[in-house]
Protein backbone atom coordinates (compact mmCIF):
# COMPACT_ATOMS: atom_id res chain seq x y z
CA UNK A 1 0.00 0.00 0.00
CA UNK A 2 2.93 2.53 0.63
CA UNK A 3 3.78 1.98 -2.32
CA UNK A 4 0.98 2.36 -4.48
CA UNK A 5 0.91 5.75 -2.42
CA UNK A 6 4.16 7.03 -3.15
CA UNK A 7 3.69 6.21 -7.29
CA UNK A 8 0.10 7.71 -7.07
CA UNK A 9 1.54 10.93 -5.74
CA UNK A 10 4.82 10.74 -7.41
CA UNK A 11 7.10 11.02 -4.01
CA UNK A 12 10.75 11.10 -4.23
CA UNK A 13 12.27 9.32 -1.48
CA UNK A 14 15.97 9.47 -0.83
CA UNK A 15 18.16 8.13 1.93
CA UNK A 16 19.02 10.02 4.49
CA UNK A 17 23.18 10.13 4.67
CA UNK A 18 25.77 11.15 6.89
CA UNK A 19 25.92 14.33 5.59
CA UNK A 20 22.39 14.58 5.84
CA UNK A 21 22.89 14.33 9.57
CA UNK A 22 25.58 16.81 9.42
CA UNK A 23 23.49 19.55 7.51
CA UNK A 24 21.04 19.07 9.99
CA UNK A 25 23.35 19.72 12.94
CA UNK A 26 25.41 22.21 12.15
CA UNK A 27 21.87 24.60 11.36
CA UNK A 28 20.79 23.28 15.00
CA UNK A 29 24.34 24.17 16.14
CA UNK A 30 24.41 27.67 15.17
CA UNK A 31 20.66 27.94 16.23
CA UNK A 32 21.84 27.51 19.41
CA UNK A 33 24.85 29.28 19.36
CA UNK A 34 22.46 32.13 18.32
CA UNK A 35 19.58 31.79 21.07
CA UNK A 36 21.91 31.54 23.90
CA UNK A 37 24.78 34.28 22.37
CA UNK A 38 27.60 31.81 22.78
CA UNK A 39 29.63 34.17 20.75
CA UNK A 40 30.74 36.34 23.21
CA UNK A 41 32.11 33.26 25.52
CA UNK A 42 34.75 32.23 23.14
CA UNK A 43 38.05 34.07 21.70
CA UNK A 44 36.60 33.84 18.37
CA UNK A 45 33.57 36.11 18.58
CA UNK A 46 32.20 33.67 15.83
CA UNK A 47 31.57 29.70 16.23
CA UNK A 48 29.07 29.21 14.03
CA UNK A 49 29.72 26.70 11.30
CA UNK A 50 26.75 27.75 8.92
CA UNK A 51 28.01 31.68 8.35
CA UNK A 52 30.00 32.95 5.39
CA UNK A 53 33.33 33.25 6.93
CA UNK A 54 36.93 31.54 6.53
CA UNK A 55 36.38 30.66 10.23
CA UNK A 56 33.24 29.12 10.03
CA UNK A 57 33.74 27.43 6.54
CA UNK A 58 37.05 25.94 7.85
CA UNK A 59 35.02 24.32 10.74
CA UNK A 60 32.54 23.15 8.31
CA UNK A 61 34.95 21.21 6.42
CA UNK A 62 36.42 19.94 9.72
CA UNK A 63 33.04 18.37 10.39
CA UNK A 64 32.52 17.09 7.26
CA UNK A 65 35.89 15.47 6.90
CA UNK A 66 35.33 13.68 10.19
CA UNK A 67 31.66 12.15 8.67
CA UNK A 68 33.55 11.05 5.50
CA UNK A 69 36.33 9.40 7.52
CA UNK A 70 33.50 7.50 9.68
CA UNK A 71 31.78 6.53 6.11
CA UNK A 72 34.77 5.12 4.87
CA UNK A 73 35.67 3.12 8.37
CA UNK A 74 32.82 0.67 8.54
CA UNK A 75 34.10 -0.54 11.68
CA UNK A 76 33.81 2.51 13.81
CA UNK A 77 30.30 2.57 13.39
Amino acid sequence: MERFMLRLFSYKVHKVTLQTWAEIYTKQWDYYADCHNLHNFTEQENISMRKFTTDSYTRFRQIYDIVDALALNFESH
